[in-house]
């Protein structure tokens, strides 16, 4: 996967169930439900029914880390998305998220760490 050049060591499904770990760690309870289709990684919607719903309702496109939930139209990038789940919902252009990629999973990250 490629987010806004970068190329990101892990597939989408790896980056999103690290995702939904960090999110338990913290006692947050979204992402319930992720489910793997060719093209996406459907979950469950973080913008509407306060995360809760029980079948996935937004889908993550493999190829470019776009989040976009079909039930309440939310598009955004998964950098935004990610912010959004742990309370950033201010963060600009996912801040947060994009830290969070880099850090865990982009391939300039992994030169960093073993500097």
């Amino acid at each position: 996967m490629i987010i806004d050049g970068t190329p990101i060591l892990e597939d989408c499904e790896t980056v999103i169930s690290f995702w939904k770990q960090e999110l338990q760690k913290q006692n947050i309870q979204l992402l319930n439900t992720i489910r793997d289709t060719p093209d996406n990684v459907m979950v469950s919607c973080i913008y509407h029914k306060n995360g809760q719903e029980r079948n996935p309702s937004a889908g993550i496109r493999k190829s470019d880390g776009i989040y976009h939930c079909f039930a309440c139209g939310e598009t955004h990038t998964l950098y935004e998305a990610i912010s959004h789940s742990f309370g950033y919902t201010a963060d600009v252009y996912g801040r947060f998220g994009k830290e969070f990629i880099m850090k865990n999973f982009a391939s300039v990250s992994l030169v960093n760490r073993k500097a």
